[in-house]
């Protein structure tokens, strides 16, 4: 009798680079912070857009990704 193949054990895949978020519901914008944060990025949180432009021109140069529901 064989024995089932067993997949190997998957890894958690680390990222890099800094994530301009923008949320307005706080909940929810502190949830994404801790999980992209557990997974290797730098988040700058914003609660609305004016926040987030300010942000935005404080860290243009080094904001790798835009995450927002809007």
């Amino acid at each position: 009798m064989t024995k089932p193949a067993v997949a190997p054990e998957a890894g958690l895949v680390r990222g890099e680079g800094t994530i301009l978020l923008v949320e307005d519901e706080a909940a929810l914008r502190e949830a994404e912070q801790r999980l992209l944060t557990h997974s290797g990025y730098y988040v700058l949180p914003a609660a609305d857009g004016t926040e987030a432009l300010a942000l935005w021109e404080q860290h243009r140069a080094t904001i790798d990704l835009l995450y927002t529901d809007m």
